[in-house]
């Protein structure tokens, strides 16, 4: 067996690399070449490294189970048990949806709705087309040009770079994602991490050496390395997901969160940041970091209180309308309120996170109700619902795409719903920054960054994937409403 030796502060391994890739057009070629490969084989050593072709969902399947060492081209949303380095590894083109402009016309998102599109088996292009519901999925570029080209479908989503020449000037485009940063992704563990840090000193020392521009050739300047600085401006976001941090994984559960998909999207627009996440345990302790230049929180509601101590971004995220929740029926229909509920049942405690608002309405009502009847929880949801499931408190008011998507993870048994008299129909989340003028600079970007993804679609699509079916339609008129 042949052995590579990587070193870091802490540990030696000595480990053949297996580098699982798909075949791209001059990047990662079926006989182990192209840019991709030739790059990895420089850092890792071509004795080293042992290059697995394959479809891409094959490979990601394979690294999921342990038996790829590095998976090449991914996006940040694509997995989420996986160390990222530092250093992105190309810059993609935008992603476009490729049709003839005599049968089908796309000025729109919803222009996709009814249209026979496809895509390559494993991509996921569903994921960001709220409209489109009748989909075929092909193996290969060339499969789906070719059926575009006999009108055997309407729409063919894929990458300018892979439209074969004899079609070169047969299609019309349209944008359905911006350019994003390709990255390559480590195993979570020691060995993947020690992976991932000789892939970012490398990097670094081939950028300078002028090898890695020799490497990527005429795509260089294409790739954004060249305009690449490590010395990033640092941006600590505060966030209640725990899935935001790369540290955290769980075994038994594989989907990514509406949140760190939008994220993931709207970050990579902002090449010249450096996010750190962190986890908010306290609401109330929000306003300690308000004198920080370089502190924002994620998904935060705008009141008047907050207002005078931050600067916030326009709506990223929509909610809706908060609801109370019981694992017991309740004798209501229609709305009821709070406080209704509470003196029907005197026996009843309330759940809520410290500091976190729930609207300016529903936060005067909960200010008047006891402590002894309110239960303080952690920020973070799955922890809630757990211990919801497990008794500790009989009441919880939440948003309803945030129980449907978590509670079937922790629980076979119904919730019962209510909604409340006090709450808005929907709610806005928006990036709330302390007050600074690096800050103010920073909302300014993440703000054009949103406009590409609301013009596109994108936003709507990810916003609405967990969504209950029966809420759609409202989903949809409260979000054209604010974003439209």
């Amino acid at each position: 067996m042949v052995f590579i030796y990587l070193f870091n502060t802490f540990s030696v391994y000595a480990e053949q690399v297996i580098i699982g890739a798909d075949v791209w057009k001059d990047v990662s070629t079926k006989d182990g070449k192209g840019i991709y490969l030739n790059l990895l084989n420089r850092i890792y050593g071509k004795e080293n490294a042992t290059i697995n072709i394959d479809s891409y969902n094959r490979n990601l399947e394979a690294f999921k189970q342990n038996k790829v060492d590095i998976l090449v081209g991914v996006f940040r949303e694509d997995v989420n048990k996986a160390i990222l380095p530092h250093w992105f590894l190309d810059t993609d083109d935008p992603v476009l949806a490729f049709y003839h402009k005599k049968n089908t016309s796309l000025h729109s998102p919803a222009d996709f709705s009814d249209k026979l599109t496809s895509w390559v088996r494993g991509y996921h292009f569903e994921n960001f087309l709220f409209y489109n519901t009748n989909n075929y999925p092909v193996n290969s570029p060339e499969e789906g040009f070719a059926l575009l080209h006999s009108k055997r479908i309407d729409i063919f989503i894929d990458y300018k770079n892979n439209l074969p020449k004899q079609f070169k000037n047969e299609f019309s485009t349209y944008q359905v994602l911006p350019r994003r940063h390709l990255y390559l992704a480590f195993q979570l563990n020691k060995q993947g991490q020690a992976l991932a840090n000789k892939f970012d000193s490398e990097m670094e020392k081939l950028k300078k050496s002028g090898e890695l521009a020799s490497i990527f050739g005429l795509h260089y300047k294409d790739s954004m390395h060249d305009t690449f600085s490590p010395e990033k401006q640092k941006m600590i976001i505060y966030t209640d997901e725990v899935e935001l941090l790369r540290s955290y994984h769980n075994k038994d559960y594989e989907e990514v969160s509406t949140l760190n998909n939008t994220l993931s999207l709207l970050f990579d627009q902002l090449d010249e940041y450096d996010f750190e996440f962190k986890i908010i345990n306290d609401f109330s302790k929000a306003l300690q970091g308000s004198k920080q230049s370089n502190i924002c929180y994620s998904d935060m509601l705008k009141t008047q209180a907050r207002m005078e101590n931050f600067d916030f971004s326009s709506p990223s995220s929509l909610f809706l309308g908060l609801r109370v929740y019981s694992k017991k029926p309740l004798p209501y229909s229609g709305k009821t309120s709070i406080e209704r509920i509470l003196t029907d049942h005197e026996n009843y405690t309330l759940g809520i996170v410290n500091g976190r608002s729930y609207g300016e309405a529903l936060d005067q009502q909960l200010n008047k109700v006891t402590n002894k009847r309110l239960i303080k929880l952690p920020t973070e949801l799955y922890r809630m619902l757990t211990i919801f499931e497990h008794g500790r408190f009989d009441l919880m008011i939440e948003f309803p795409q945030d129980i449907f998507m978590q509670w079937r993870r922790i629980s076979k048994n119904k919730l019962y719903s209510y909604e409340l008299t006090s709450a808005k129909p929907y709610y806005l989340g928006r990036m709330m920054c302390s007050k600074s003028e690096k800050n103010r600079i920073f909302l300014n970007k993440f703000n054009n960054a949103l406009k590409v993804l609301v013009a596109s679609g994108t936003l709507l699509a990810i916003q609405s994937k967990n969504v209950p079916v029966s809420d759609k339609v409202n989903f949809e008129k409260y979000f054209q409403q604010v974003f439209n």
